[in-house]
Formats: C-alpha cells, structure tokens, sequence
C-alpha cells in the first residue's frame, strides 16, 4: 500500500480507470457522455475527502443508460432483422486491446455493434450451428446481459466505483 496524495491528479487517474473498469472496449458511452460527466474528473478527490460518492454513481447512471439503451437495440435487430446481415461484404472489426476513441455518435455506436453482431453470427456459423439457433443463442446471451445490468443495486456500484480506487493505490 503506497500512502498517496488524493488530489486532482489521482482524481482524474481515478475517472479514467473507472470509465476504463465499466466500458474497457469503448463500446457504450460517447463522447458526448464523456463531454457531460467530464467536470468530475477534477472533483472526485473532493468528493471521496468529504465521503462523497456521488460521483461515482452519476458516472455509472450514464454508463446503464447507455447499456440498457444499446442492449435492447441490439435484441431488437437480432430479432427483427437477423436476416439483413450481409456477410459478402469486405469489412473489419477490430477486438484488440488498443484503447480507441469514445464513438462520437449514435450512427457510430449503431455501426460497430452491426459489426460486433455480424461477429458473433460468423464466429457461430463456423460451429455448424443453424441460423434459427444461432439467432436464438444471441438474443438468449443479450437478454442476460441486459437482465445482469438491471439488477445491478446501489451497492455494487459503490463496490466498483472503491474497488477501483483502492487499485490505484498498489
């Protein structure tokens, strides 16, 4: 355990690693959601000094919207659209680890989970799997994760939003 100063400089280390912690593909939040919340990269030290968290969970409020937003898009064309895939299409979709930039639209975010679908469908088609079970098996996967998000409590906000403070202090 390092005894490190809680001022502006861990505040900001502390807002990018717990945006690092809840979105670390850069697939939910936009920038614009970063342009909002971005005056609480130098307050937070405040805030956790005073033991405010509040913080922390007006940064994961916009997270779920986002994810619950994105999430029911997503079963929607899975199960509205799965047919609309185009797989003669050259086109590429990046799953490295490289940090991108945070999507600069909804037209963007609508287009690289188009992709992140059109993945998932590929890497299952290879399986031999059918289309009928394959579109079966994603909404299934989607819809858990959209059910894991809603019952995500207060708790183990303030238990993601600590625990990556606490990392920054090793």
């Amino acid at each position: 355990y390092n005894k490190l100063p809680l001022d502006n400089k861990m505040s900001m280390r502390l807002f990018d690693a717990y945006l690092d912690n809840l979105d670390p593909a850069r697939a939910f939040l936009l920038q614009a959601d970063i342009d909002r919340i971005m005056p609480l990269r130098k307050r937070l030290d405040n805030q956790l000094e005073a033991g405010d968290v509040s913080g922390g969970y007006e940064i994961y409020d916009v997270y779920r919207k986002r994810v619950v937003e994105r999430l029911e898009k997503v079963i929607d064309v899975l199960e509205n659209d799965y047919g609309s895939f185009d797989f003669t299409i050259d086109e590429s979709l990046y799953v490295g680890e490289d940090k991108s930039d945070w999507l600069v639209s909804e037209k963007a975010a609508d287009e690289l989970w188009r992709k992140r679908i059109k993945h998932s469908i590929l890497n299952l088609k290879v399986t031999d799997k059918a289309d009928d079970e394959i579109q079966e098996l994603l909404i299934n996967r989607f819809k858990n994760r959209l059910n894991q998000t809603e019952q995500i409590q207060s708790e183990d906000v303030l238990e993601i939003y600590i625990n990556t403070y606490c990392q920054l202090l090793f």
